[in-house]
């Protein structure tokens, strides 16, 4: 398939809009492929165990209630990173660093 020139008088409704004038071949997807990056602050392994489970439901319980406002559940989220903290399934940080 060769590609007729671009003019107005080559337009025709058979021939999709992706595909006239070149713009196809203008679409390189490949040029602008992302770079995965690791988390800024390593993994964080899963919870297995479920060792933290009732605390993170119960942050999650508090997230939902209060339409997403985070900061009424803080208390919830310090209490959820610190039994991570605790089980090692993050690195131990101080909470004004998180």
């Amino acid at each position: 398939w060769t590609q007729a020139p671009c003019s107005s008088k080559n337009y025709s409704a058979r021939i999709p809009s992706l595909h006239r004038c070149g713009a196809a071949q203008r679409m390189n997807f490949s040029a602008s492929r992302f770079q995965n990056q690791p988390p800024e602050r390593g993994s964080f392994p899963l919870d297995h165990d479920r060792a933290c489970t009732p605390l993170r439901d119960e942050f999650l319980a508090c997230l939902k209630a209060e339409g997403n406002e985070h900061v009424a559940c803080r208390a919830l989220s310090e209490r959820y990173l610190a039994c991570r903290m605790d089980k090692n399934l993050m690195a131990r940080d101080a909470m004004e660093n998180i």
